[in-house]
């Protein structure tokens, strides 16, 4: 096919040959019992460290921003009068992607008004009235900027370690996803939530309705009255 020659493109179609399809794996989540669980271990975290992991673990678990989505968020990004985050640095940014809203759901508030505060103490700390990033890094040479990617692996492989807990950031955020299919959301709802184009993304990566709910959801359609 790369040089052009169509005959195994043309045997497929013409059911000649069959490819062996990849199997979907499993979408690994923690559960919401164990994303508080995890967010009470890191009450303990001290410093700044300890701040921005409890910050990102409350949005990653309960808006389902993506890593990078995060660390370049900026100040003016939050709104927590509606309880959005814009997001304004999307994946596929410049090719396909276009900016985004994401909502931070009510589990997650009061850690995010929390974390806004020691933003404040800890900029003050480090001689700035205020920066644009909505998690700043202060550098041994006295600049403030964002945080680099390495350093916000870093930050995620420390809250780790003290929670004893093992976690990955896109966990998180098909945490978030498959906890509101759980709790009653449509695919189409999450999905949009989680600003795919498709529901099909969704279910392969992201959530799915669970075998029990699936067979609880029929058992009624078949209780019903005709």
């Amino acid at each position: 096919r790369w040089v052009g020659n169509p005959v195994i493109t043309r045997m497929r179609e013409q059911h000649h040959i069959r490819f062996p399809q990849k199997i979907p794996s499993q979408v690994s989540v923690l559960t919401e019992d164990e994303i508080e669980e995890l967010r009470r271990r890191l009450e303990g975290m001290p410093d700044w460290f300890g701040s921005v992991s409890r910050f990102m673990v409350a949005i990653f678990g309960y808006s389902g921003l993506r890593r990078s989505e995060l660390r370049r968020a900026r100040i003016t990004d939050i709104d927590t009068e509606n309880w959005q985050i814009v997001v304004a640095h999307p994946k596929g940014e410049k090719s396909w992607a276009t900016e985004g809203v994401a909502k931070i759901l009510k589990p997650a508030r009061q850690g995010v008004l929390a974390f806004l505060e020691e933003r404040k103490e800890y900029l003050r700390e480090h001689g700035c009235d205020c920066h644009e990033a909505l998690v700043p890094y202060a550098f041994r040479d006295g600049r403030v900027g964002y945080f680099t990617d390495g350093m916000w692996g870093s930050v995620k492989d420390d809250a780790q370690r003290h929670a004893g807990m093992p976690f990955s950031m896109q966990q998180l955020r098909a945490s978030f996803a498959q906890m509101c299919k759980d709790r009653g959301a449509s695919i189409e709802a999450v999905s949009r939530a989680l600003r795919h184009s498709t529901t099909v993304t969704t279910e392969r990566y992201y959530a799915r309705i669970r075998p029990e709910d699936a067979f609880r959801e029929l058992e009624a359609v078949f209780d019903r009255k005709k």
